[in-house]
């Protein structure tokens, strides 16, 4: 490989840091829901099940997904643990409009969890492939 290919790689990998970094840092400072934990224990069990789904979950917000950043994860960063992040996150919305709004936390806790791994792993691919190329 010549050097400009290299650095062509390279540069792209970082815009792609960047934004990537961008918009984690946006969702990371957005304003967090406050969810208490008597808010969750007020939450019916599922065999309470009405028509609508949970009668007493009917005023809570779902979760959030993390679909954006699973898929700019699978995409960018780390291709496993983005697809396992993307199968998490799909999960949410179908626990919440079905009642299960623990389930849907869950589901949400362990698609940030899978999508933060890929996106630090991708953050070590980068680091090594500078000092592998240009650090000889």
């Amino acid at each position: 490989m010549t050097k400009s290919a290299l650095i062509m790689i390279i540069l792209t990998q970082g815009i792609v840091l960047v934004v990537t970094i961008y918009f984690f840092l946006k969702v990371l400072t957005a304003p967090k829901k406050s969810e208490s934990d008597e808010a969750l224990e007020s939450i019916p069990s599922t065999s309470n099940l009405s028509q609508k789904g949970l009668e007493g979950a009917d005023n809570q917000r779902p979760p959030k997904t993390w679909l954006a950043e699973s898929i700019l994860v699978t995409l960018f960063c780390c291709l496993p643990f983005g697809i396992v992040g993307i199968v998490n996150a799909s999960k949410v919305e179908s626990k919440y409009h079905y009642g299960d709004y623990l389930g849907a936390l869950k589901a949400s806790d362990n698609a940030k969890k899978w999508t933060t791994y890929g996106f630090g792993i991708g953050i070590v691919i980068l680091v090594l492939n500078f000092f592998l190329f240009f650090l000889p």
